[in-house]
């Protein structure tokens, strides 16, 4: 039994004017083992890069959010949403590294920018992670607490890729249970 993913307007527009998705048939969270991970098709409503209809700039804003629970019991890299590479052309990732630390990151098309924050989650406890981009700053929170905030990528565009990862990024692969996933073209405030 395969979980079927769908993608639907946001519930509440006033939120953005981005997409959700929707997880249907599955009554608790999604336990990944084993390599396990759910690729969305490509759409292009999972397309970050956007253009101002009226002075015809493009730009970049984004939210990712999760629920986690992680089983990360080792030192490596373990992908919560990404795509199947951290290149130049790779969707808005977060991951866990060390068990308690996120990377957060995202392709612009020329470079794959990403940062790594220490000792941000708590273990073995379900713990709320979410990245903002406005363009400017690119934010990390945890348990909606702002924990890191960078303007290094400040005015990056992201790469127009329309595929995502959950429970993967790159070749690093969750280990644990995963819940409500919500990607929106607008930065969110925690």
């Amino acid at each position: 039994n395969e979980p079927t993913v769908s993608l639907g307007e946001v519930v509440n527009p006033t939120e953005g004017f981005g997409f959700g998705s929707t997880i249907a048939g599955l009554e608790d969270a999604i336990a990944f083992e084993n390599k396990q991970s759910i690729s969305v098709p490509a759409n292009d409503n999972l397309n970050l890069a956007q253009t101002d209809e009226l002075t015809q700039e493009e730009f970049t804003e984004f939210t990712q959010e999760a629920w986690i629970f992680t089983n990360v019991s080792d030192k490596g890299q373990h992908g919560i949403l990404g795509s199947s590479t951290e290149d130049k052309q790779a969707y808005p990732s977060i991951s866990i590294i060390n068990e308690t630390s996120v990377k957060i990151g995202f392709g612009d098309g020329d470079n794959w920018n990403s940062k790594t924050v220490e000792d941000v989650i708590n273990p073995n406890a379900w713990n709320h992670v979410a990245t903002t981009f406005d363009g400017t700053d690119y934010k990390l929170y945890v348990n909606a607490v702002e924990v890191f905030s960078t303007s290094d990528f400040a005015n990056k565009l992201q790469a127009a890729t329309k595929q995502l990862e959950i429970g993967k990024s790159g070749n690093s692969y969750f280990e644990g249970d995963i819940d409500e996933v919500r990607i929106w073209n607008t930065a969110h405030n925690a």
